[in-house]
């Protein structure tokens, strides 16, 4: 069977799809969009087809790209809407991501202001697996390792996937078949972006390993996705049961009936809560472990465990809560902004991109700084805030130096000094003042130490 009937065949059992349905196909001009866009407009469900186009200004062809889908929608008497991003508005920083937020407000935008219910995109099989591998290198959180869903929410409106059973080598053939016109963007074969080394190098050697690793990849992160919806299921007893309220800023819950449960059941009503208070966040492991820790302390009635992003853990008595934004700054008061994750990479606020590792578990072939840290002494969880004046740091000889010291010595200029980063344990003791000067050790490391990497 071929690509097209099976397309019509998925259609023909997607309960939110239907004949003569109005839909919104997001296009690049790539072969994956222009494939779908073919099918679609074929359909025999005869659907009401409007394309979102996205100009990011990333390269030069992008203007002859608008200028083709400009002209094909003339051609095909469709709706077209254009969204452009500007160079100068682009970050320094996590374009990826950004370019991904401009493009989905966009289409909730164009969604909602044409009373348009179905958002399409072209993600196929590959893109699972190469997603799978992509989170399981970043997080090492199971949770994570879920598949993209082929049809899900999307604000008020739904997002659906046709092409995630299928290979991009069968939208390839299909598109040479059908002789389509489409085009390359030969940013794809460039390494700076981490799916492109991800789908270049990674998913090339494996595929040498087994042809089937693509298949097995996307087969597991749907076995994920099943595993929580099963788990959810089964929890959702417990969760009504232990949850006392919730609303925008606390979630609260029973801690003595939270305590009857096994440990494990413990963790996974835990993640479960934060999941429903955060939205879109998880806790992972370190963080899971400290709250256990804490909860389970019978000589430590209250406690606070800093969740990073604004998001905070509390045990009071016989409650336990997740809240979020429970800080206001004041002047000179230490703000903990970020807890760190050991072994994974984390940004500041400034952009810059360090992580803290055990030394068996360093990435490999990252050209970074490394700052050794003693763990002696140091209290886990680590943070980062932003440093103050009065901060002190541990010196080589036995004695500390004030961060504004510092900043007088090194003759950082004003408009710098409050952008300072620092690195510090539980207890505020500063390991380091990023770009700046780390915390000596008195003694010899003998490899009982965490490695800073900054990049």
């Amino acid at each position: 069977m071929d690509l097209f009937k099976n397309v019509e065949l998925l259609l023909s059992k997607t309960k939110d799809v239907k004949p003569k349905q109005k839909i919104l196909l997001a296009v690049s001009t790539g072969v994956d969009s222009m494939v779908m866009l073919d099918i679609f407009l074929k359909s025999n469900y005869n659907f009401d087809v409007s394309i979102a186009y996205v100009n990011h200004h990333l390269r030069e062809q992008s203007e002859k790209e608008k200028e083709f889908i400009i002209e094909y929608c003339k051609k095909k008497n469709l709706n077209l809407y254009i969204k452009d991003w500007p160079k100068q508005f682009h970050p320094d920083t996590g374009i990826e991501e950004a370019a991904r937020n401009i493009r989905y407000n966009f289409f909730a935008d164009v969604l909602l202001e044409n009373q348009i219910d179905l958002l399409l995109t072209a993600h196929h099989k590959d893109d699972q697996a190469e997603t799978f591998l992509m989170k399981a290198i970043r997080s090492g959180n199971l949770e994570e390792l879920k598949a993209i869903e082929q049809i899900r929410q999307f604000k008020t409106k739904k997002i659906f996937r046709p092409f995630l059973n299928f290979r991009k080598q069968s939208l390839r053939n299909y598109a040479k078949k059908n002789q389509l016109i489409w085009f390359e963007d030969e940013s794809n074969y460039e390494n700076d972006f981490f799916r492109n080394r991800i789908r270049n190098n990674y998913m090339k050697e494996f595929e040498l390993e087994n042809s089937k690793v693509v298949d097995h990849f996307a087969n597991i992160s749907n076995q994920v996705q099943e595993m929580n919806l099963l788990k959810r299921n089964l929890l959702k007893p417990l969760i009504e049961k232990i949850k006392i309220k919730q609303n925008d800023s606390c979630l609260t819950g029973d801690l003595n009936k939270l305590l009857k449960q096994d440990e494990l059941i413990q963790k996974e009503l835990l993640k479960s809560f934060f999941k429903e208070f955060s939205f879109s966040k998880n806790l992972v492991v370190n963080q899971i472990n400290e709250v256990i820790k804490l909860l389970n302390n019978n000589l430590k009635p209250q406690g606070l465990i800093n969740l990073g992003n604004g998001f905070y853990f509390e045990k009071s008595y016989e409650f336990f809560a997740f809240k979020n934004n429970i800080f206001t700054e004041k002047k000179g008061q230490i703000q903990k902004n970020s807890m760190v994750v050991l072994n994974h990479w984390m940004t500041t606020d400034e952009g810059q991109s360090f992580g803290v590792f055990e030394p068996n578990q360093l990435p490999i072939n990252e050209d970074c700084q490394q700052i050794k840290i003693s763990k002696t002494d140091l209290t886990l969880p680590l943070f980062i805030r932003k440093g103050l004046p009065n901060d002190t740091i541990q010196l080589s000889n036995g004695g500390h130096q004030k961060l504004k010291r510092i900043l007088i010595n090194k003759k950082v200029k004003s408009e710098v000094r409050n952008k300072i980063t620092a690195l510090v344990d539980s207890k505020n003791d500063v390991l380091y003042f990023f770009n700046l000067k780390a915390k000596q050790p008195l003694h010899n490391l003998f490899g009982d130490y965490y490695i800073l990497l900054i990049r």
